[in-house]
């Protein structure tokens, strides 16, 4: 936990300054939460977007011939608010995405997007960055490893973001980016809602045999929150939910299990088909034959054809383990009376198998990790 008392944020906010604006003194520069609120974020991340075009609009008009420390590494060094003003945002968004961090990412997105191609598109910074780039493959400069690696980390984002290409087919990739980014916002959006309505609601605790009280507790809370009596069981994000490890009942865990595959629905669906059709289109102007040869280009496969490969090596190992444990848990699932084992009573069985035949008691790891 972070304290607010001696932190140069903490300070900033006295002062009446954006605490995101000001770089953290607390250990590892984490933000300091207690001071910093929503409404500090929209302000910091225009004045931050503000200051890192003038800092990368300073170094491609720079007059002196183009290094690796006038270009490379300074473009490596701007934007330190701007980074920091992300962090924050989509650290607590993620964790706590409220309808207010919603609509700021909504506003944020579109904006980001924009600045990035502004940034990867501006033809005399790639000059600059292709200069540097080629004297390095030639041989005319000598430099370190790491600022080496980093002039071709750099020349190589350049070209798979665009820099290469004419200025029509960049104005299109400008709007596939844009396109994409609102929909990748709003996919997101849509399913963390459904999550939440999809909710499982109780009303009769001995549906909760086998959870343990603290768990409860925090069922109990979330129903009230939401103005219902009994309990509430909220869902995470991935499609296995933590609570089926606990359920005895294979009815509840039935429900959980089947309100989780739900989410996102048919507007999802329509969203992931726009986002495919329009990832394909981007890949082929860049060059590639589909999305997935774009996005495995900058790997360690290189292309889907490898992954693919690597996929059918383990896949044979992998579904013998699987159907080997499969077998063990539907045979304790049968000594519990239930004859139609399922997806739904998978981590449930896996739990009581591991306590049984392993003494693990994953609740116990958990109590002794916190």
């Amino acid at each position: 936990m972070t304290s607010s008392k001696h932190s140069a944020q903490s300070d900033a906010v006295q002062q009446g300054e954006n605490p995101l604006l000001v770089e953290s003194t607390l250990p590892y520069g984490l933000p300091d939460f207690a001071v910093i609120t929503d409404d500090h974020v929209w302000p910091a991340f225009t004045e931050a977007l503000k200051q890192h075009t003038a800092e990368v609009a300073a170094i491609a008009v720079n007059s002196a011939a183009p290094t690796a420390e006038n270009t490379v590494v300074a473009l490596e060094k701007a934007g330190q608010d701007l980074a920091r003003v992300l962090g924050y945002f989509y650290t607590v968004s993620s964790a706590d995405a409220t309808d207010k961090r919603l609509e700021l990412e909504n506003k944020i997105s579109p904006r980001l997007s924009s600045h990035n191609d502004d940034i990867y598109m501006n033809p005399e910074l790639f000059q600059r960055i292709r200069t540097v780039f080629n004297d390095l493959e030639e041989g005319l400069v000598q430099l370190d490893e790491e600022t080496a690696r980093l002039v071709r980390r750099y020349y190589d984002i350049f070209v798979r973001r665009g820099a290469g290409l004419n200025p029509e087919t960049q104005q299109r990739v400008r709007e596939l980016n844009t396109i994409l980014s609102e929909l990748q916002t709003k996919f997101g959006d849509v399913l963390l809602k459904d999550t939440q309505a999809r909710s499982v609601h109780l009303t009769d605790e001995d549906d909760l045999a086998g959870v343990d009280k603290a768990t409860r507790e925090f069922f109990a809370k979330t129903a009230r929150d939401a103005g219902k009596d009994g309990w509430m069981i909220p869902l995470g994000l991935p499609t296995v939910q933590p609570v089926l490890e606990q359920l005895e009942k294979p009815e509840i865990r039935q429900r959980v299990y089947a309100a989780s595959l739900g989410r996102g629905g048919t507007e999802n669906q329509e969203i992931a088909r726009r986002m495919a059709l329009l990832r394909a289109e981007k890949a082929q102007l860049m060059g590639y034959v589909t999305h997935a040869h774009f996005v495995i280009a900058d790997e360690t496969a290189e292309t889907p054809q490898n992954a693919k490969q690597l996929l059918l090596d383990l896949a044979p190992a992998a579904v013998r383990n699987a159907e080997e444990e499969r077998k063990q848990l539907a045979a304790a699932a049968a000594a519990d009376g239930v004859a139609d084992f399922t997806a739904a009573d998978w981590p449930y069985y896996a739990n009581q198998v591991q306590k049984t035949h392993y003494s693990l008691d994953q609740e116990e790891l958990k109590s002794i990790s916190a």
